[in-house]
């Protein structure tokens, strides 16, 4: 799947971007899968109750969650979403994170990362412990 930098106003840079995708393949590929397609029952617990990794090219929920939970999320880890995600706060700076994400988004399709960045976040219904978790945020 192809980068999409430019091609709408896009937060970050090309740079990011490369730095981003650098870093997916170290910390994130092994989870989310190489280009951050995971596994087609991401959404089903497993035996233990924890949720797959996500996809992050667009094609999972990721779009549903601003950039402050998704930093956030990176920096702490997904336990709190059910998942078993690990903290990279010890591993990965704040524009390290921002890069990551500027990564995965830009393998996001335009009208996902619209809706993303647009309005429509706020008509999407979030689950209990997303809407905890933006809370906190506040």
């Amino acid at each position: 799947m192809e980068n999409r930098v430019g091609t709408t106003d896009r937060w970050y840079t090309l740079a990011q971007v490369n730095q981003g995708n650098s870093l997916f393949t170290m910390h994130c590929a092994e989870c989310h899968g190489k280009i951050g397609e995971s596994i087609p029952q991401w959404n089903q617990p497993d035996a233990d109750g924890y949720y797959p990794p996500p996809p992050l090219n667009g094609t999972g929920h990721t779009w549903h969650h601003e950039l402050a939970l998704l930093r956030r999320i990176i920096r702490e880890g997904g336990f709190k979403t059910g998942g078993r995600m690990p903290a990279f706060s010890e591993k990965l700076s704040n524009a390290e994170i921002d890069s990551l994400i500027a990564g995965f988004q830009s393998r996001w399709p335009n009208d996902i990362y619209r809706k993303w960045n647009g309005t429509a976040y706020d008509r999407i219904e979030q689950p209990a412990f997303i809407q905890e978790l933006l809370k906190e945020l506040d």
